[in-house]
């Protein structure tokens, strides 16, 4: 399953619970297909304007290269360059880690495509909800399909991405989101943290990505197939 969001208005608000107030290491990926890219454009984000910046997944940055942002403080950011070019209209899986006084890390389809070192040993939490689709202040949409979007808060290595790459919900080593987008009225969070997605506009998506399975923590009723 997926969902499949227009670019104008749609997006899904996970919230801002504890669990997702991170300001150590992380990891944050989902697949995503899009058509050719729309600038800046947000798969997962808890960034805000320049006045109370987080971390951001984003998407599709000219020419269709992904990034990945930290806050350092309330109005600095630290990114890495933008990574290969996805193709269009095809899915892409999308990971990003930061690791603490070290390096935040951008891998496309498990591998290690853009990295930045000098990181701070801590990000600033953004204090705006999580969204899947947009930054929650109401702009940069996205337009495409997302599916299996996770957040973990721990830095995964490149086995463990390339492990939830194929089998998404199978890693739960720091497990704090889960939103396989099954379709559901509030999409579920299959990560056992029970913040589930409110949808807005996002439809079920008619295309699902590549994947060889999921982990039973992420399926409903438990069963893994």
């Amino acid at each position: 399953m997926s969902r499949s969001f227009d670019g104008v208005d749609d997006f899904v608000s996970v919230g801002n619970p504890a669990i997702l107030k991170l300001t150590g290491a992380m990891t944050v990926m989902c697949w995503m297909n899009g058509p050719p890219h729309v600038s800046d454009a947000r798969l997962i984000s808890k960034q805000d304007g320049p006045t109370n910046r987080g971390w951001s997944l984003n998407g599709n940055a000219a020419p269709g290269a992904p990034y990945f942002e930290i806050a350092r403080t309330a109005s600095s950011l630290a990114g890495t360059p933008t990574a290969l070019a996805v193709s269009n209209n095809t899915w892409t899986h999308i990971a990003a880690t930061f690791i603490p006084s070290d390096t935040i890390n951008l891998y496309l389809d498990g591998i290690l495509r853009a990295s930045s070192g000098g990181m701070p040993a801590s990000q600033r939490d953004g204090t705006l909800n999580v969204n899947i689709g947009r930054r929650p202040d109401n702009i940069l949409y996205f337009d495409g399909f997302i599916a299996y979007a996770s957040i973990y808060n721990v830095a995964l290595n490149v086995n463990e991405i390339g492990q939830v790459m194929r089998y998404p919900g199978s890693v739960t080593r720091g497990f704090v989101g889960f939103w396989p987008f099954y379709g559901q009225s509030l999409e579920g969070d299959y990560s056992d943290q029970e913040n589930p997605g409110t949808v807005t506009g996002a439809t079920v998506g008619t295309s699902q990505p590549p994947i060889n399975g999921v982990g039973a923590v992420s399926c409903p009723g438990g069963v893994s197939y």
